[in-house]
């Protein structure tokens, strides 16, 4: 668990999770709360996984903002910053 702040006098309460194996794949959920009278009220969770199919690639996935993904919804800051909710991404990594 992480407590931080910032200049904007919003407080964040983190709590996250992983789960890697030695060799083959790992998993990791990240649940974030941003508290403050003008921030959105709704948590941001955050997912991933990797999975190591050899010794010198990795695939890596990605889910962030989970909850405004899903719903469809922007995410509000402060106002009137606001932000596209959610994303999902993929990637390879080739290592030499």
């Amino acid at each position: 668990l992480l407590f931080t702040s910032s200049i904007y006098s919003v407080i964040s309460l983190i709590a996250s999770l992983s789960f890697t194996t030695e060799k083959n794949w790992g998993l990791k959920l990240k649940l974030q709360e941003n508290l403050g009278s003008e921030n959105d009220k709704v948590p941001v969770l955050d997912f991933s996984a990797l999975i190591k199919p050899s010794e010198k690639t990795k695939i890596l996935f990605t889910v962030t903002d989970t909850i405004k993904l899903v719903t469809g919804k922007d995410r509000i800051f402060i106002e009137p910053y606001i932000k596209q909710g959610g994303n999902i991404s993929a990637s390879v990594q080739f290592m030499y």
